[in-house]
């Protein structure tokens, strides 16, 4: 989740209180999970074919006036078949009229930057990747058509990417990739974990534990509504006191109560995905690295005591990776490597999950690149709306072209949630994705944001009465469309 002050300034609404939960009891932690958006990265996949390019609503890229100058303006055209209209991807770039590419003028990455046809020079003005039917090119920015306004001699430009149909584009070549060969090993491990996964929730910080009610008895009612999985996370974090852990490493007891409540979800019927720290930033692994690298290894040793069954418990390190490098690059890259490392040295067998840094929507993930290890279940966080068209189009074919670019990878969608607009709209809204993104709603919390139990005291899903919202109601829909949508599906998009 993000909270935005100004352009360009982004910060997590909840972190900086947290400090001031400390004094609360271990056993009644309070916090709430935080994500901050992604700028683009050139780490998608290149494209290769020649061809024409198509709007959304049929019109072609073209090259206003077949000019073969420099600077001259790429515009929508009825298509036509001429070369004016032909373009061929080479790698990163897109080459056009004249052995000219496709250019954002200026190399500028503001949004409204026209685009243009300029001397091939190799520069981040002319790298462009296809993800979800969008053109991606520099500054993460993607291809668009102002204002929607799709007529003939309207230039095209680049526009922060949001998934609407005025940045959707056809390219011959750029189709979803067909479905992989059916996997092996390691890989058909993490998908047999993922196959019968539909409609799961977050499950806020101490609460992993201490739910009212018990674990286990929230699992039992979860599941006759049809839920199939839970995501924990352990509240540590070397720098934000999130509840009485401490800024050191905890001690073996405070892990082994996270770890007895992890048994008891799994006890009670859920799929449990867990992470072994909480929200970090930058300064955690400039400043504390050697703390966090220490937390994971403990809490691994700890966990590899269970001996959890391996097709019910997943493993990651981190619940988010907070931020970017103030560039739009990756600062975790390193530090995820290593924690993955550390977790499967102490935990050869089991699914673990590796997620991309700055969470905001589903394009962080497509821009991560895959592990060696593929007993891994990859997994973002979408705190955004789209209408249900969006969420089965765009959205959609994003994570699948990604996954099958990358032999077919499981993907989780591991925090879900509806800024802007009411839990069951939002839930309705996925339907026709259920089973692609398998969605892990936030949350059943003791917190006020996007709270989907009751109370505080209370975590059986509002129902309708004392005039909220059925959210009970919306989930067995949910739960039931997953369900639906799962025949023949083999754990991947």
């Amino acid at each position: 989740m993000r909270a935005s002050f100004g352009t360009g300034s982004t910060i997590n609404p909840r972190r900086a209180v947290c400090s001031a939960i400390a004094a609360l009891l271990f056993t009644s932690l309070a916090g709430c999970s935080g994500s901050v958006g992604s700028t683009g990265s050139d780490t998608d996949a290149p494209l290769s074919s020649t061809g024409t390019i198509v709007d959304f609503t049929g019109l072609c890229v073209d090259v206003q006036w077949a000019g073969t100058a420099s600077g001259t303006p790429v515009q929508l055209w009825d298509c036509n078949g001429t070369a004016a209209q032909k373009w061929t991807m080479q790698g990163n770039e897109i080459v056009g009229l004249a052995n000219k590419c496709l250019d954002v003028s200026g190399g500028n990455s503001a949004n409204g930057t026209p685009v243009q046809l300029w001397d091939c020079n190799g520069t981040g003005a002319q790298k462009w990747s296809y993800s979800g039917g969008q053109l991606i090119g520099v500054g993460g920015k993607c291809l668009d058509v102002s204002g929607a306004n799709s007529v003939p001699g309207q230039q095209l430009q680049i526009w922060d990417c949001h998934g609407g149909a005025n940045q959707q584009f056809k390219m011959a070549g750029g189709e979803t990739p067909p479905p992989p060969p059916p996997a092996t090993g390691d890989l058909a491990a993490a998908k047999a974990f993922m196959k019968p996964l539909g409609l799961g929730f977050n499950i806020e910080r101490g609460w992993a534990w201490s739910v009212p009610g018990g674990p286990r008895a929230e699992a039992q009612y979860l599941a006759s509504l049809g839920v199939t999985h839970v995501r924990l996370f352990f509240p540590w974090s070397p720098t934000v006191n999130y509840g009485g852990l401490g800024f050191g490493v905890p001690s073996e007891q405070q892990m082994r109560t996270f770890f007895d409540g992890v048994a008891a979800w799994v006890d009670g019927g859920m799929t449990v995905f867990l992470d072994c720290a909480d929200e970090l930033d930058t300064d955690d692994f400039d400043n504390h690295r050697d703390t966090v690298y220490e937390e994971v290894r403990r809490m691994a040793a700890v966990a590899a005591t269970y001996n959890f069954p391996k097709d019910r418990v997943a493993i990651g390190p981190v619940n988010e990776w907070v931020g970017d490098d103030g560039n739009g690059g990756d600062p975790y890259m390193q530090a995820r490597k290593d924690l993955h490392a550390i977790l499967r040295q102490a935990l050869p067998g089991y699914v673990l999950t590796v997620s991309s840094e700055y969470w905001d929507y589903y394009r962080n993930l497509e821009k991560l690149q895959p592990f060696a290890d593929q007993r891994v279940i990859y997994s973002f966080h979408a705190y955004e709306q789209h209408s249900p068209a969006d969420w089965q189009g765009a959205a959609v074919n994003g994570i699948t072209d990604w996954s099958r670019r990358n032999g077919g990878l499981p993907v989780l969608m591991g925090e879900a949630g509806p800024y802007g607009a009411d839990e069951s709209s939002f839930v309705g809204d996925l339907l026709p994705a259920m089973a692609v993104f398998r969605p892990t709603l936030w949350a059943i919390t003791y917190g006020g944001a996007l709270r989907w139990n009751k109370s505080p005291d209370d975590a059986t899903l509002k129902d309708g009465s004392n005039g909220t919202a059925d959210l009970r109601g919306a989930v067995i829909r949910a739960a039931q469309a997953a369900r639906g949508a799962l025949g023949g599906n083999d754990g991947a998009p």
